[in-house]
């Protein structure tokens, strides 16, 4: 009983830091912050252009149209101003402050799932030589069985015997 009370298990584990967390905030946040410290990474922007359109005040462009329908003639006027095309340069930078904790408790469940599929992969090879071997113990008994088959069930030609009227045999 001793020994069973003394094992520290996960849920043990998670339960303790838990009441920690709850009680003391300070101590658990500096012990993740000490142990798995937040990670800056730097990404450099790439350079966006954008097109902008300025309407000047400069001489007006008038342009006619012209469409005959049948006997009706339609012109029509359109005033078009003349436009100034400016670029405008926007360089973006990222910076991500990466969770190392997360980080590393998926590594700790990667690796862990890696053991065990090596673990079942051995299992797997194990049991296919085991299946292999028994095929084979079967295919043997199989065929010793048929053998006593065949030599039960034969028919034996014996040479004929003469008998001598007293129920002997003679050869």
């Amino acid at each position: 009983m001793v020994c069973l009370a003394s094992c520290y298990t996960k849920q043990k584990a998670q339960k303790q830091f838990g009441r920690a967390a709850v009680t003391y905030p300070e101590v658990a946040a500096d012990y993740c912050g000490r142990v798995y410290p937040p990670k800056d990474t730097f990404i450099n922007g790439q350079v966006i252009y954008k097109i902008d359109t300025l309407y000047s005040d400069g001489e007006v462009l008038i342009l006619s149209d012209t469409v005959v329908i049948r006997d009706t003639v339609f012109i029509t006027k359109v005033k078009k101003i003349p436009t100034v095309i400016r670029e405008t340069v926007f360089k973006t930078d990222t910076i991500i402050k990466e969770n190392n904790a997360a980080t590393e408790a998926a590594t700790i469940q990667l690796n862990s799932a890696l053991q065990r599929l090596a673990e079942r992969t051995a299992e797997l090879k194990s049991w296919k030589f085991t299946a292999k071997k028994r095929f084979w113990w079967m295919i043997g008994l199989l065929a010793v069985l048929l053998f006593v088959a065949y030599l039960l069930t034969r028919k034996v030609n014996y040479p004929p015997t003469q008998s001598d009227g007293m129920g002997f045999k003679s050869k």
